[in-house]
């Protein structure tokens, strides 16, 4: 795990990233596209399919972009997440029991378990900031692809397929959607789906639809979905729901002991 402090730069994170970035583009990445290669005889150049290059550029843009936070607590100034985070606990009912779940480092027991998980709870109980712990956790522990979507972005315009293109797409043209989806079906990956409350409610039963056919297709990777209580999740049945424990009065003060320690 890449250990950070308050004075730690963010380039120096990100180069301390850096093997931890390859080895994920080398041990997962590389073999997924040379295997589509092989299976489609394809150029890359003529179909537009990613490369590594692609995928090596946003996972440094994403990690740098997630690493980060914003508090308003202090002068709205920036923390490093790892810095921040204190372990968070999701809880599982069922019938007969409560099953809890404490997350510090990437859950591999409970994603193999549950491919498909439903992270739901009101606002500030900490959904978001798991999330991006938990792809930063994918990349430093090698244990996937990750690829984070801010559903709030998706729309009756915007599938998320082209979502993620856009994500991958920096460096070069509109990649063929179908070749894509069969990268993706190639299995793999740790597909983040953050803030299903926060797609706008005009738009909520295209964009459902949507997902729910996305993830039908590509059915061979982890599933990650957040959202704050909605009936429209019911959609999501095959997903196993948690919730998040709200945190105890003596672990609020020491998170607020992590803000301000390092304050200036």
């Amino acid at each position: 795990m890449i250990e950070t402090n308050d004075t730690l730069p963010v380039k120096e994170i990100l180069t301390a990233a850096g093997p931890f970035i390859k080895a994920v583009v080398d041990t997962y990445v590389t073999p997924k596209l040379e295997k589509l290669k092989k299976r489609f005889t394809l150029d890359y150049n003529n179909y537009h399919v990613p490369t590594k290059e692609h995928f090596s550029e946003y996972f440094y843009r994403t990690y740098k972009r997630v690493s980060i936070i914003n508090t308003l607590v202090f002068n709205n100034s920036q923390r490093f997440i790892k810095d921040i985070y204190l372990p968070l606990t999701l809880i599982q009912k069922t019938e007969k029991k409560e099953i809890r779940y404490k997350i510090q480092s990437f859950p591999s027991l409970l994603f193999k378990k549950y491919e498909k998980l439903l992270i739901t709870d009101n606002a500030g109980m900490g959904k978001s900031t798991l999330v991006k712990k938990l792809f930063l956790d994918t990349i430093d522990e090698k244990k996937g692809i990750p690829l984070l979507i801010e559903l709030r972005r998706l729309s009756k315009e915007k599938t998320i397929i082209a979502e993620i293109q856009e994500q991958l797409n920096s460096l070069a043209k509109d990649f063929n959607s179908s070749l894509l989806l069969e990268l993706l079906n190639e299995g793999g990956f740790v597909i983040f789906l953050d803030g299903y409350d926060e797609i706008p409610l005009s738009d909520r039963e295209i964009v459902t639809a949507d997902l729910q056919s996305f993830i039908s297709k590509a059915n061979n990777n982890t599933f990650i979905l957040t959202s704050r209580p909605e009936n429209a999740l019911k959609g999501f049945g095959d997903f196993q729901e948690v919730k998040i424990e709200p945190l105890k009065k003596k672990e609020a003060f020491e998170l607020l002991r992590k803000y301000d320690k390092q304050g200036p």
